[in-house]
């Protein structure tokens, strides 16, 4: 792991509930947190720093009740978003879990990823560790930067099919423009359905969120209710098949992702929830915008939770199902 610097690692103090003391002691600075108290190094590559550092990661580790390690890497590499997975499988091997059990959870987390990616080339950054230590079985590190944080979009989702759970409202999960596929992925988790477990997000210490560090809780039986949840979301959307519009087209609805694909053709990209050509009911559509110009409309529309109206042309395939046209994109007002 690469080395903790001065400077993230005041940052990651000061946006923990740290604060200086004032006071010194061999040259460092006494930072204090209620009770707790740590040392931190004047400056970066002194003789004892490396020591220094790992007595405050321990404090912290005790103050947070998290592993030393955690934090450090989350001091490491602060543009990483973060997710762990912890669940109930058994094995009569500490340590280890039964193959089938383990592929089929990898299978989920890759699922729910690809399910909320604008693209599968998206999940290039994406990085996997898994260690069957007591209930911790995977952490993914997802690259946080841009506004369609792809984590975000997992949490967003997960969140929807957890209130769908407690409520037995699907209200949330359509708003979130959650697929079913989602909800399979989600389900295989449960380890055979029967077990439970638990899904943490924590976000990149470097880049603002207006998320809050939180735990998703899924219990014993939840992959039989996920199940459930599943099947209302197919069944609602049964209806004799349409064929795909094409030529001149709108897509009406909220904006539930973004994302900004670099210097590629087609850079930007909005998905909307809403309704698609004739039909009523509500579905998510990527659609490739003009300019820049909307693409900041959009993500401006979608902080502030306002609809936009898009117009422009139906492209026959492809994930991005709309072209807007120059001047194709509306910001609605609040009703």
């Amino acid at each position: 792991m690469r080395p903790i610097e001065l400077g993230a690692l005041v940052t990651y103090l000061t946006r923990t509930g740290w604060s200086p003391t004032g006071n010194t002691w061999h040259g460092g600075v006494i930072w204090e947190q209620g009770q707790y108290e740590v040392l931190v190094p004047p400056r970066d590559g002194m003789i004892d720093a490396e020591s220094r550092v790992h007595e405050l990661l321990r404090t912290l580790a005790e103050v947070e009740d998290r592993r030393s390690g955690e934090i450090a890497r989350d001091l490491a590499y602060p543009f990483l978003d973060r997710a762990s997975y912890r669940g109930d499988a058994e094995s009569a091997v500490d340590g280890f879990v039964a193959l089938p059990t383990g592929i089929d959870s990898l299978r989920g987390l890759h699922d729910m990823l690809y399910a909320v990616a604008p693209q599968p080339a998206a999940l290039s950054g994406v990085l996997l560790h898994t260690a069957f230590d007591e209930r911790e079985l995977a952490t993914i590190l997802v690259p946080g930067q841009g506004d369609g944080r792809i984590l975000r979009q997992l949490y967003d989702a997960t969140a929807a099919v957890h209130a769908a759970l407690a409520t037995e409202s699907l209200d949330q999960v359509v708003d979130a423009g959650v697929a079913p596929a989602f909800c399979v992925a989600l389900g295989r988790l449960s380890a055979g359905g029967l077990g439970a477990f638990e899904l943490e997000f924590r976000w990149a210490r470097g880049l603002p969120s207006e998320a809050p560090d939180t735990q998703l809780t899924f219990g014993a039986g939840a992959g039989e209710q996920i199940g459930r949840v599943t099947r209302r979301l197919e069944q609602r959307g049964k209806s004799p098949r349409d064929p795909a519009p094409s030529g001149p087209g709108t897509l009406e609805g909220r904006v539930v992702g973004l994302q900004d694909a670099g210097n590629r053709d087609n850079r930007w990209r909005v998905r909307v929830h809403g309704p698609v050509a004739n039909d009523t009911r509500p579905r998510s559509v990527w659609a490739g915008l003009a300019s820049q110009e909307q693409y900041e409309q959009a993500w401006d529309a979608h902080r502030r939770h306002l609809r936009v109206r898009i117009s422009g042309q139906w492209t026959p395939d492809g994930r991005v199902r709309l072209r807007a046209d120059p001047d194709g994109l509306t910001v609605l007002p609040d009703s």
